[in-house]
């Protein structure tokens, strides 16, 4: 799952990066709606609308008829959320998590400092984890 969560943000840095070098416009204007989102990250409606509800991010409201629209800034928050879901909760995970709401949608370059420390966090777990399974391994071998 770790790895997977890994994959998925280093597709999100090569995204970014995409955006900082120029390479893609920054074009924040296209609004999406929830299904769409959804659609696009796999996060359920109900969770986006949770994270949202917990002041991870602000959609915009639709004047006509109240509709939550989002932009492509909000599918990259929605993404670095989805990779500390499943991550154990800590205080480094909340840290990051509230560094992702305060995150201005628009600064590319902040954006990908966070994915940086996110990286960080990933490579600590996976090494902890690793380590864990080593001295498990070896205990279970001392007794069998």
């Amino acid at each position: 799952m770790l790895h997977r969560e890994k994959a998925s943000l280093d597709q999100l840095v090569r995204e970014l990066k995409s955006y900082s070098e120029g390479n893609r416009a920054h074009d924040f204007n296209p609004y999406f709606s929830i299904h769409e989102v959804s659609r696009r990250t796999g996060a359920p409606k109900s969770t986006i609308r949770y994270w949202e509800q917990s002041g991870l991010f602000t959609a915009k409201r639709d004047p006509d008829n109240d509709y939550r629209l989002y932009n492509e800034a909000h599918l990259f928050k929605i993404r670095m959320i989805q990779v500390l879901q499943s991550s154990v909760y800590s205080e480094e995970t909340v840290n990051l998590k509230q560094s992702i709401a305060r995150l201005e949608l628009e600064n590319i370059e902040h954006a990908m400092k966070l994915t940086v420390s996110i990286q960080a966090y990933l490579h600590k777990t996976i090494k902890l984890q690793m380590r864990a399974l080593y001295f498990l391994y070896r205990l279970i071998k001392d007794y069998c």
